[in-house]
């Protein structure tokens, strides 16, 4: 039985792998014996963290006294207090898998099935410095390779460049886990950015019917256009979306809606060496 620590890094995956082998004893009940056979490749800290203080008031709960304007102003709030606020980063300053440390910070010789292993990662840059913001995009899974079986972990972001993720021991035997950057939080910051810059990524068309012929036109959230247009209102989201108006076509007459990815991007050839 043993778990290996193993961190990669990769020019698409940014990835940090973390493989835990669990196995099954039993004793009067199920028990989970870890046995770390390279224990000197983590470093136990006793670290208290805090929530950074920008984030500790906000809090979402849809309540029927909120306005849908004020929920979904809560809701933005909630997502830009996770994602860094930069608007230049040279690439040596952003995550690195290789550098970052992963801690096993509730370990002992027996665990219970059903018991919650955490796991706390350190995020430092390609400099070694150790990071002082969150925003990484991670994704942490257990899995059991004898059964098939997967389930993910939660993952608490303290926004100082720590995070603990919490994994529940659901089956008896093997267990790996793996936790792996996606994207580092200064491409997660590239992406909000350019997610609120515009709509362009996607093109979309409409398809009316006149009398008996299917007819098409232009659609999307913003159509930069002069034309007559068709202004469809959900008043529940109160989300807004628009089609060029057809001759002679009531907005009525709107039977379906297909859409496409475009070429378009609001990054910079710089930004994208952080995705390929």
């Amino acid at each position: 039985q043993e778990t290996n620590k193993m961190f990669k890094s990769t020019r698409k995956g940014f990835m940090i792998i973390l493989c835990c082998t669990v196995i099954v004893m039993v004793v009067f009940n199920y028990i989970v014996h870890l046995n770390f056979s390279q224990l000197s490749d983590f470093y136990f800290l006793n670290v208290k963290n805090h929530p950074a203080p920008v984030c500790e008031h906000i809090g979402y709960m849809a309540t029927e006294s909120k306005t849908i304007d004020q929920q979904i102003a809560e809701i933005m709030t909630m997502i830009n207090c996770t994602i860094p606020q930069k608007d230049s980063v040279y690439f040596n300053e952003t995550t690195s898998a290789m550098n970052s440390i992963a801690i096993i910070l509730n370990y002992k010789p027996n665990y219970c099935v059903g018991d919650t292993l955490i796991v706390q990662v350190e995020m430092f840059n390609y400099l070694g410095k150790r990071k002082t913001y969150g925003g990484d995009f991670l994704q942490a899974r257990i899995i059991s390779p004898e059964l098939g079986a997967g389930a993910s972990g939660r993952i608490e972001n303290f926004n100082n460049g720590t995070y603990n993720i919490y994994f529940t021991l659901f089956w008896e035997g093997l267990v790996q886990i793996s936790i792996l950057l996606i994207h580092p939080s200064e491409g997660v910051a590239l992406l909000w950015k350019a997610r609120n810059m515009g709509y362009n990524y996607i093109s979309y068309t409409g398809t009316f019917l006149n009398k008996k012929k299917e007819v098409h036109t232009e659609c999307g959230f913003y159509l930069n256009s002069q034309q007559e247009k068709c202004k469809y209102v959900d008043r529940k989201y109160r989300e807004v979306f628009y089609c060029i108006k057809l001759p002679a076509v009531p907005c009525e007459a709107f039977i379906s809606l297909r859409s496409v990815n475009t070429p378009y991007t609001y990054l910079t050839n710089v930004n994208k060496t952080l995705f390929s």
